[in-house]
């Protein structure tokens, strides 16, 4: 059976709400610093470590084009893996003593992680070509 009707529901046409996310103040050159010293060893973060990082880690101006940044990078210590290194003072829970880090863990308090933040939201996006489309 065919139909011949107009067309009323086409995936990804609909474009979502966007909420006003309200970023942290934070010192954006002692968030750049931050960012190489403990999100370097795994990101690019920028010109100043391009050959470092791991290879399948988004970098930050890649992390800045994903609708959306603003949440992951408010919460990144809640985004797998970092939950298995990483600690926020006063925000995450402390190592189960069970199942210690795999890897030197990354310990920073809210201010640091402000200014991360503040970092990353001075980033121009990357250009990734076209937006993710569903077919």
């Amino acid at each position: 059976a065919s139909f011949d009707g107009p067309v009323t529901y086409e995936p990804g046409l609909r474009e979502a709400a966007e909420e006003e996310v309200v970023l942290p103040e934070g010192d954006v050159d002692a968030g750049e610093r931050l960012s190489i010293l403990h999100c370097g060893r795994c990101h690019v973060v920028s010109d100043k470590n391009r050959f470092a990082g791991i290879g399948s880690t988004p970098s930050f101006p890649a992390l800045r084009s994903i609708p959306g940044w603003e949440e992951k990078f408010l919460t990144f210590w809640d985004e797998n893996p970092h939950p298995s290194f990483m600690q926020v003072t006063g925000v995450t829970e402390p190592f189960d003593p069970d199942r210690p880090p795999h890897i030197a863990p990354v310990e920073i308090t809210v201010e640091e992680m402000e200014a991360i933040v503040a970092f990353a939201a001075s980033i121009p996006p990357m250009d990734l070509g076209a937006e993710v489309q569903s077919r």
